[in-house]
């Protein structure tokens, strides 16, 4: 009976902390830091530190701070990693979206480069962007960088300067890669649209079958420019000559952004 109250009182008291509005991030932090076992506390308290040094300098490091929300995950349960989410790290702008991301694209990269030298190295030379792509909320390795892994397999070891001789062959071959993407997405818009246009002026049912088809082909290639044409048609209870219209217009918005729309970022 003795324990009950106490875990009784005890949870009463960090209700009522929790209902307090704190002023500062420090405030917010010590109050999650309440329902926190001790000997994380550390872990804890350094890991945000480090997480919100980076978001204050508008670094948005995705690597670092997933790589220390890990930490912080696995030092704290959901419910109190949550917390931290919402009262502590959605004051600099993280939102529990991106966190969960940023995390989940971390696993990834470590599960493709376990070697710390390999993974500093490419992160280095693509600046930490367009390594991670996301489809259908599935994060896997760029298919050009993961192309050229192919002729340059990861390395498991040697000195950091080696991996950055490493992840600069890379980039060449997954530069070359996705310019190639480019031009051949760039040729094959000029088709679909003059298809498309002598389409729409006579049957618009096909015309938007038309663009159906092309979305699934420009998908294989580029997934951005695939949903700029796909938002158009995507509500089937629009009329046929609205969607044919608007689809037309999607394809043309989006070839005129297909010099940067393969660069999809995790961040």
């Amino acid at each position: 009976m003795a324990k009950r109250n106490e875990k009784t009182t005890g949870s009463t008291a960090a209700e009522k902390l929790q209902k307090t509005v704190a002023k500062t991030w420090m405030e917010s932090l010590s109050n999650v830091l309440t329902d926190v076992a001790k000997s994380a506390h550390k872990i804890v308290t350094e890991s945000t530190g480090r997480i919100l040094h980076a978001l204050e300098q508008n670094a948005h490091n995705w690597y670092t701070v997933g790589s220390e929300l890990l930490t912080i995950a696995k030092s704290t349960n959901e419910r109190q990693f949550s917390r931290l989410i919402n009262e502590v790290f959605s004051r600099f702008g993280l939102s529990k979206p991106t966190a969960y991301r940023w995390m989940g694209n971390v696993e990834v990269l470590a599960t493709a480069l376990p070697y710390a030298p390999a993974r500093d190295a490419l992160l280095t030379v693509f600046n930490g962007q367009g390594i991670v792509v996301r489809k259908d909320g599935a994060a896997s390795i760029n298919g050009a960088i993961a192309g050229a892994f192919k002729k340059h397999p990861v390395p498991v070891t040697g000195t950091y300067s080696e991996c950055m001789d490493w992840a600069r062959e890379v980039q060449v071959i997954a530069e070359k890669a996705e310019n190639s993407t480019k031009a051949s997405v760039e040729e094959f818009f000029k088709a679909i649209n003059a298809r498309f246009a002598k389409l729409l002026s006579k049957r618009y049912d096909l015309a938007v079958e038309c663009v159906v088809i092309a979305y699934r082909a420009i998908e294989v290639k580029s997934e951005p420019l695939a949903a700029a044409c796909f938002e158009a048609i995507e509500d089937s209870s629009i009329a046929p000559a609205t969607a044919g219209k608007n689809a037309l217009a999607a394809l043309k918005r989006a070839q005129q952004g297909s010099n940067v729309a393969d660069t999809a970022n995790v961040a």
